[in-house]
């Protein structure tokens, strides 16, 4: 479990934004913090990183074993508020039987991409 917790907190810092994580199997909805405290933390977390990954070389080259780790943390927060199409997707989907879902899941993902691109064209067209 800590391991696909370290991957997943290695995936979210190497991304730019900040991030939302919709958990739809307990239909939870989680997000990393807004963009300063999102830069504060992932620049903590690089710096952690390459302390570690120094830290380990330097017992490498001296050949001795690495004994515990250090952990900063969740990185994602539980929401206070969901945004409307994030709550109308977990709404939906409970209603939608569990062989149907990813299905679903994918379309309504598609929708919003497509939603996405139109308000992009139209934001271009008038400026």
């Amino acid at each position: 479990m800590e391991e696909s917790n370290t991957k997943l907190e290695s995936t979210v810092f190497q991304s730019i934004l900040p991030t939302t994580l919709v958990n739809m199997n307990r239909l939870v909805v989680k997000q990393t913090p807004l963009f300063p405290a999102y830069r504060q933390r992932q620049a903590h977390y690089i710096a952690h990183v390459n302390s570690k990954l120094n830290e380990e070389l330097s017992l490498y080259l001296s050949e001795q074993k690495l004994t515990g780790s250090c952990r900063n943390g969740n990185v994602f927060h539980r929401t206070e508020s969901i945004a409307p199409s994030v709550q109308t997707l977990l709404d939906e989907t409970r209603k939608v039987p569990a062989r149907m879902r990813e299905a679903y899941i994918q379309q309504w993902r598609h929708l919003l991409v497509r939603k996405a691109l139109a308000l992009i064209k139209w934001v271009e067209k008038e400026a």
